[in-house]
């Protein structure tokens, strides 16, 4: 069984909000819902049950392949210990399968390498603690077992763990640095996320690191992990992330959003001092900053 927890400030229907997260039809969801296949926090309920904020859902799709194929894809890995694995996870590719693509992702690339991984939320997501975008290059932490999923799903609960990006965002910034904080919800209807007031609460803060003549290059701390968070916060503000195509402009660059997860400190489970690591910007990343003009 996949597990969510629903978050968003505002009720919605059951069928509704699952069509829309799972990408799949409404009448697939309203079948699975008939079939006992969902449930509310550990009950079963209507399709059109409204969600309520806290509302643990259930559910299995039952793919026809329910097994999910180890690939070979290659993942560097950072650091590595009894408990956990940090992998540079390389753009383009997803954290984990989705009811529509269920080769190519980290997870097929994690089973394929490790025997060990938590199974706190099924093989369907092995490992997984946390995500970042498909489009997304950088570091993610990995569980090996279910004790160490759950020590660090708890160090990012409780705000533990710092995280720290790298951006090349449109515009000059006049600006050495700046703090955003703005509450963040999910527009069903548009599939995307965007500043509303009753929404939750986001905070993301940068400092320049370079201005070019039309971008400027930033570091940015994200102290709340929501969805899509430094994408919608900084196209809310008038500089969107360079090469992303949902929140910003229909720029030149190909390659995507460029947007990197750089740095993760926190204290390792079984140790007391802080670590820090790190994930070099990317050689297609490099080689953009290096032709933009000044």
């Amino acid at each position: 069984m996949e597990k969510i927890q629903f978050n968003e400030a505002e009720s919605i229907r059951l069928d509704k909000y699952l069509t829309a997260n799972l990408e799949i039809t409404r009448s697939k969801i309203q079948a699975l819902i008939d079939s006992g296949n969902v449930t509310v926090n550990d009950h079963s309920v209507k399709a059109s049950y409204k969600l309520q904020t806290g509302d643990r859902i259930c559910y299995s799709l039952q793919p026809t392949n329910s097994q999910l194929i180890p690939e070979d894809i290659q993942v560097p890995v950072i650091y590595e210990d009894n408990n956990i694995l940090i992998v540079n996870k390389p753009k383009g590719l997803l954290t984990h399968p989705t009811p529509g693509e269920r080769t190519n992702t980290l997870v097929n690339a994690l089973l394929y390498r490790h025997q060990s991984l938590s199974l706190s939320y099924g093989q369907e997501r092995a490992g997984i603690v946390h995500r970042i975008d498909r489009d997304t290059s950088g570091l993610l932490i990995v569980a090996k077992h279910n004790q160490s999923h759950d020590y660090i799903a708890n160090l990012l609960k409780t705000r533990q763990i710092k995280k720290y990006y790298i951006a090349l965002i449109h515009g000059c910034y006049p600006h050495q640095k700046a703090s955003i904080t703005l509450p963040l919800t999910q527009n069903v209807s548009r599939r995307k996320i965007e500043v509303n007031a009753s929404g939750r609460y986001a905070r993301t803060d940068f400092t320049v690191i370079k201005r070019f003549r039309q971008f400027t290059l930033v570091r940015l701390q994200i102290f709340t992990g929501r969805t899509h968070q430094i994408r919608v916060h900084m196209a809310h503000i008038g500089y969107p992330v360079a090469g992303d195509r949902v929140y910003g402009k229909q720029d030149e660059f190909q390659e995507g959003q460029l947007l990197h997860a750089h740095q993760l400190s926190f204290v390792l489970q079984d140790h007391t001092e802080i670590s820090n690591f790190y994930a070099p910007i990317p050689d297609y990343f490099k080689k953009i900053l290096i032709n933009l003009p000044i």
